[in-house]
């Protein structure tokens, strides 16, 4: 699936057993020297143990790769959960033997004159046994008897017990002591380095590369090997989900973020973490809307969104609230353009009062002549939605004009300062006017802007 799109002619992490790709780490090497060393000297019975996934079946399966046929001959238990004569008939079969299930002794004769033929013929013969720990107690104290099949100076049949540290703790048991007398070999397979993990992938990736171009960066392979532990079919497991994972992101070479994603996956955090993942963006989401609300600024961000500036624009044009009695607006002069004034302080320049602000008696009476708070509420609804699909007011003669931009402004100060108010018709107008400004919300000190009239409706 991802071969093509990273180069690979071959998959590279596959956690099967394949010999092609065994990396000889100083443990694994010491393992397989054993195993070459105590078969070849007739040494009997030998153990392999190690922790799931460091590579003990790959180890017996190399070493089989390696056997020259001619000289010694391997029967192999896979399924190590078997009972004595169940695994006697196993070893008769590979050499053409037939015997009553229920007759072990006669087996056992027989067997006996076959390894003494392969022995005279110069061949050796060697049980391996992988998932040792499996075995159950009976059979293993039964192989004792297998292991007395010899000569008078060596062993006729050698076995390899191949399994999980549980194996020893068998062997440790009191009815099994004989057994673990004559294991004359015992080799422990021990994790990678993190030194050995990186030449581990490096290993296999230059065994299945065609190019030179990297597939992993070098953060997401450090966060892989740390994942791992050590482990290489934890190693090769984490490797081929980040291959597939970044095909599917068309990511090449795989990244850190990938490796995160699928070192999550792995460890069955990733459901927790987009859990937790949402609790922040909601959490954040509620923050910034708690700081918005009480925020200063909000009054001038809610006039802004519902059309203040127009409202005010239209105060600026009637002059005076419906009664005669209420606070009577009236319009100020346009702030000049260089009198930098900030945007903000628009809405109050524009408005100014007559009365005093609305306020109550102490007894909770509306005093006469004077606007409730809800009816300027109102009022200022309907004078909004009226603004809204009104025009703006009228423009100041002197337009068009081209002014630069000093230090401290910006084009919606410049706008107020010369139209005397601002909402977005008037900066659509003043952005399509002015072409060469790419963002009129970043504009450079010095920059020059043209400053159009407003269509003749307005004047």
């Amino acid at each position: 699936m991802y071969l093509d799109f990273y180069r690979l002619k071959q998959v590279p992490f596959h956690i099967t057993p394949d010999p092609h790709f065994f990396f000889l780490s100083p443990s694994h090497k010491a393992a397989l020297g054993a195993m070459i060393y105590g078969i070849d000297t007739r040494q009997g019975f030998m153990a392999i143990t190690g922790e799931v996934g460091l590579g003990k079946t790959t180890i017996m399966r190399s070493y089989l790769e390696r056997v020259d046929t001619r000289q010694l001959r391997t029967i192999c238990i896979f399924n190590a959960n078997i009972a004595y004569p169940e695994l006697l008939q196993v070893i008769a079969q590979e050499f053409g033997l037939t015997c009553p299930a229920d007759d072990p002794f006669s087996l056992v004769n027989q067997l006996h004159k076959v390894l003494i033929d392969e022995y005279q013929q110069g061949r050796n013969v060697a049980l391996l046994i992988d998932e040792a720990q499996n075995m159950p107690i009976e059979t293993l104290e039964n192989l004792r008897m297998l292991s007395n099949l010899e000569t008078a100076t060596q062993k006729l049949l050698q076995i390899v017990l191949v399994g999980q540290p549980e194996l020893d703790h068998k062997l440790n048991r009191h009815e099994l002591r004989q057994l673990k007398q004559r294991i004359v070999i015992h080799v422990n397979v021990m994790p990678l380095t993190e030194e050995q993990s990186w030449a581990y992938v490096y290993h296999r990736l230059d065994r299945a590369r065609l190019s030179d171009e990297p597939i992993f960066t070098k953060q997401a392979l450090k966060m892989l090997i740390k994942a791992a532990k050590g482990t290489p079919r934890v190693l090769n497991t984490l490797c081929s989900n980040a291959l597939i994972t970044g095909f599917g992101y068309q990511q090449k070479p795989v990244t850190g973020k990938v490796a995160r994603e699928v070192i999550a996956d792995f460890q069955g955090k990733g459901q927790v973490l987009s859990h937790r993942r949402r609790l922040v963006y909601v959490a954040v989401a509620m923050l910034l809307v708690g700081l918005f609300w009480f925020s200063p600024y909000r009054e001038l961000v809610l006039a802004k969104v519902k059309g203040f500036d127009a409202f005010s624009a239209l105060l600026l044009r009637y002059g005076t609230a419906h009664r005669d009695e209420t606070p009577v607006f009236r319009p100020v002069a346009a702030p000049r353009r260089d009198s930098h004034l900030p945007l903000e302080a628009a809405p109050s320049m524009l408005l100014t009062t007559a009365t005093p602000p609305v306020q109550e008696h102490i007894d909770g009476r509306q005093p006469e002549g004077i606007l409730s708070v809800e009816e300027l509420e109102n009022n200022s609804r309907k004078l909004t939605i009226e603004a809204e699909a009104d025009a703006s007011p009228p423009l100041p003669s002197a337009l068009p004009r081209v002014v630069s931009l000093q230090k401290g402004d910006s084009i919606s100060k410049m706008a107020l300062g010369v139209y005397g108010f601002i909402n977005p018709a008037l900066m659509d107008r003043i952005r399509h006017h002015n072409p060469h400004i790419k963002n009129i919300d970043r504009v450079a000190v010095g920059e020059e802007i043209l400053l159009p009239a407003l269509p003749a409706a307005h004047e």
